[in-house]
């Protein structure tokens, strides 16, 4: 049965089955998660909290990386204003859930 080696420390083995073996070394898959949380905004604008995601997976000779940001699609106020005397008010908004991908070398 042939063995196959991968820098990264990946060993597979060929024939009736597949077989994947993480073994020391880096981590291969990085996951983050954060949150973003406006409270007692100015200009009567309302308070949201935003969770998001970002990981990236080790790839060649750097990481595949990837997020979601705002992934409960939460309607977010950026700027604007809100107040009862204000003569004209506004709101302008984030953008909804957004997904990024993308390639990641050092050198």
């Amino acid at each position: 049965m042939a063995v196959l080696e991968q820098a990264v420390g990946l060993a597979a083995t060929a024939g009736s089955h597949f077989h994947l073996q993480v073994t020391g070394g880096e981590p291969t898959l990085v996951p983050a998660l954060n949150s973003q949380i406006l409270a007692s905004r100015e200009r009567s604008l309302d308070s949201c909290a935003v969770l998001n995601f970002y990981g990236k997976f080790r790839l060649w000779e750097g990481f595949l990386t990837f997020s979601m940001d705002n992934i409960f699609d939460e309607e977010v106020q950026v700027s604007g204003d809100l107040t009862e005397d204000a003569t004209n008010r506004y709101a302008y908004y984030e953008v909804g859930r957004l997904f990024k991908a993308g390639y990641e070398i050092d050198f």
